[in-house]
């Protein structure tokens, strides 16, 4: 099954989002940050996952075919944007995903807002920890005038820089197709693109990593929750998520080996059966 797009207007911005499935039940999904967009993420998942449910994932403002305001992108602009998006959908109850930073707004989501959200979903998720290898790295890209603006520049005319890029994130070499390259590099292409990015690591990482760790408080989650992370991640730790299945009363953990950070993209087959699995427990 196809995921169709669509368009809603929240706040005065175009919003773009991709759906599928029957409305018997409902699974957000909100993709990460970078260069991510809804497509890119969870366009190979979607199929399999709306023959079962309906899926929705939106492109969050700033990142895809959404607009690109110029404005404070924040952990608390996106949890406040996600309430607004399911509200103005009138989707009632729902179950959420997210991946990296889309995982620390769906933990922000479900922790300050009261929200009718089922089961919680969280792939190799920012928000269980603060402390990162390249935390630095991202303070400075992030702060340094035009920096971000000339690598993107850069890797959308070079196939070869994406590609590298790319190794980093999948741990499979073969995951990284020239489809999936020729994506990456149309996206950063556009107008704006990075600019929501840039701004989040501004407002939230510092040189010692992340401001708004959620660890504190997984022992509040309620929910159901589904653990997923890659074994060879790079970016986000495995030992975050083994701490949150700890955390997170009666939560599930699922550890992929021969994995990096993309999982939904790196083992789409084993991602969808976990997760319809879970959904239908």
């Amino acid at each position: 099954m196809l995921a169709k797009d669509n368009w809603i207007e929240i706040d005065g911005l175009k919003i773009h989002y991709l759906s599928g499935g029957e409305e018997s039940s409902t699974l957000v999904l909100i993709h990460g940050g970078g260069a991510d967009s809804a497509s890119l993420s969870w366009g190979p998942a979607m199929g399999e996952l709306a023959s079962t449910c309906r899926v929705i994932a939106p492109d969050l403002p700033g990142f895809g075919e959404s607009d690109k305001p110029r404005i404070a992108y924040t952990l608390e602009y996106y949890t406040q944007f996600l309430k607004r998006f399911t509200e103005a959908l009138d989707l009632g109850a729902f179950s959420l995903g997210g991946l990296s930073m889309g995982g620390q707004i769906s933990l922000n989501f479900v922790l300050k807002l009261p929200c009718p959200v089922m089961r919680l979903v969280l792939v190799g998720s920012a928000g269980l920890g603060t402390r990162l290898r390249w935390q630095v790295l991202g303070r400075l890209g992030s702060q340094i005038p035009g920096l971000q603006e000339s690598v993107r520049k850069t890797a959308a005319r070079s196939p070869g820089t994406i590609k590298r890029s790319l190794q980093l994130f999948l741990h499979n070499p073969q995951r990284v197709t020239d489809e999936l390259v020729d994506e990456i590099s149309r996206g950063i292409a556009v107008p704006g693109a990075g600019r929501a990015w840039k701004s989040y690591l501004t407002h939230e990482m510092g040189y010692s990593g992340f401001r708004h760790g959620l660890v504190e408080r997984l022992a509040e989650i309620t929910l159901p929750t589904l653990i997923l992370h890659g074994a060879n991640d790079n970016f986000i730790p495995v030992k975050w998520a083994k701490k949150a299945h700890q955390l997170i009363p009666g939560a599930r953990l699922s550890i992929f080996p021969e994995c990096g950070h993309w999982l939904p993209r790196e083992k789409t087959a084993e991602f969808t059966a976990r997760v319809l699995e879970f959904l239908s427990e």
